[in-house]
């Protein structure tokens, strides 16, 4: 085995239709867990806990740094990253020091007291997507450091990394400064580098770059490119992100260059959300955008135009995608048009898009069983809403993945057991009522299996 051998490989959303399978070397991945070991840092002392999901390259950093430092790694039970009361309880008994947190997610536990961050915790890391001011001034006042960190798949799990600063007034969290060998370069589209303070784009170059994308060697090439500031045959790779560096020599993310979106911690490629519905017999245009509600948090919302003769229903379009897709990726509602609007080069007018009402409701009956009365309650609160029919789309509220995850633990607390995949998977009140009481209205236990660990002998 070689050092540039593949040490993992990662699926990202495509823009066909089809996931990217990014290979990530031996020696990336090394270089990544020697630079956390002796940086953040980590030691025999520590104990962290599994919780990304494999889909997240993160996962395999959550397994291995830990074990490279000769700490303990706590395993949760499966889905236990979707339980907070679980995961904080768990957190608290295993005495869990270092835990990475999606913005999103850490923003919940601070917010929620019943799922408080435990005592134990030195460290908390942060990574994925943005991380507002507010929640990371919240995390500081716990006593604990937080990290925020940044890196796209196409590299070994974290390429730029800062800790956090309480005294910084900044309105917008930095994602830091590159980590052991590894170049950051702001660019123009010359490849020229922007002075500080402007924007332009990044680009990441260095040990921690992946070898490419697994059976895409024209993919590769396109988003692989020479370094024209490294050592002649070293490459850079075209993140699409944009940044601009600030005057303490840290970066800023400043958005996407593209159509590729990001929603807690997940990049999402449109175009591969809309292969998807133009799979659907009864489609014949589809595109999709990203809208935030009344409280900022974005959503995919999916517009559709019929092929000739067709009559489409969006619930139907939900359910044909949730079926093909993983839950991250299925839009909060589809929305038939009669046409799709166009630019004058005949392009499709993205900002001209109607908007979608999260408030309205698609019906105001009100509940008819005991499980359907708790639900209408914790359905209202977890969205911040007055009123709530029991055919009401969760998402088509405003609802979100996390969100879900609150809802469950809200629904617990009230004695009605659920998981988050039943959120996405049925939606309504109606239909969640239906699945929970066909289950025999399972109560709610607190006797949690207990969680593993492993340590490395």
């Amino acid at each position: 085995m070689r050092a540039t051998n593949s040490a993992y490989i990662v699926f990202t959303s495509g823009s066909t239709g089809n996931p990217k399978g990014v290979a990530v070397s031996h020696a990336a991945i090394a270089s990544q867990l020697t630079w956390s070991c002796a940086q953040l840092p980590l030691g025999p002392g520590d104990r962290t806990v599994q919780k990304a999901p494999i889909a997240f390259d993160v996962a395999v950093w959550e397994c291995l740094a830990p074990l490279c430092a000769g700490g303990a790694l706590v395993l949760l039970r499966p889905d236990g990253h979707l339980d907070f009361d679980y995961l904080s309880a768990t957190m608290a008994t295993e005495e869990v020091t270092v835990v990475e947190f999606v913005p999103s997610m850490l923003g919940v536990f601070v917010d929620d007291r019943p799922c408080a961050l435990p005592a134990s915790l030195r460290r908390v890391l942060s990574g994925g997507e943005t991380i507002s001011r507010r929640t990371a001034a919240k995390v500081l006042e716990l006593g604990m450091g937080l990290g925020n960190m940044y890196g796209p798949a196409e590299a070994a799990v974290t390429v730029t990394y800062c800790d956090v600063d309480v005294n910084d007034d900044d309105p917008t969290v930095p994602i830091g400064a590159p980590v052991w060998n590894t170049r950051v370069y702001v660019l123009d589209r010359r490849l020229h580098p922007v002075p500080a303070g402007a924007v332009g784009d990044l680009y990441i170059a260095g040990k921690q770059l992946a070898r490419g994308y697994l059976g895409r060697m024209p993919l590769t090439a396109a988003r692989f490119v020479a370094d024209p500031h490294g050592t002649p045959g070293t490459r850079m790779y075209r993140t699409g992100d944009r940044a601009r560096w600030t005057d303490r020599g840290q970066l800023e993310y400043r958005g996407r260059s593209d159509f590729q979106v990001q929603l807690h911690g997940y990049r999402i490629e449109p175009r591969e959300v809309e292969s998807t519905l133009l799979r659907h017999a009864g489609v014949a245009q589809a595109v999709v955008a990203l809208q935030q509600d009344a409280h900022g948090t974005a959503h995919l919302i999916g517009y559709v135009v019929a092929t000739t003769g067709t009559e489409l229903d969006g619930a139907d379009l939900i359910a044909h995608l949730a079926a093909a897709l993983p839950a991250h990726m299925v839009p909060t509602a589809v929305i038939p048009l009669p046409a799709l609007p166009l630019t004058a080069h005949g392009k499709v007018d993205r900002g001209a898009l109607p908007q979608f009402d999260f408030a309205a409701r698609s019906s105001s009956r009100a509940p008819a069983t005991d499980v359907e009365r708790v639900l209408v309650s914790v359905f209202a609160d977890v969205l911040g809403l007055d009123e709530v029919g029991v055919d009401d789309s969760f998402f088509a509220l405003g609802g979100d993945s996390i969100m879900a995850i609150q809802l469950v633990a809200r629904a617990r607390a009230a004695g009605v057991v659920l998981k988050p995949r039943d959120v996405f998977e049925h939606r309504t009140i109606t239909r969640l009522a239906r699945a929970i009481e066909s289950a025999g209205n399972r109560r709610f236990s607190r006797n949690c299996p207990e969680a593993g660990w492993a340590r490395c002998l």
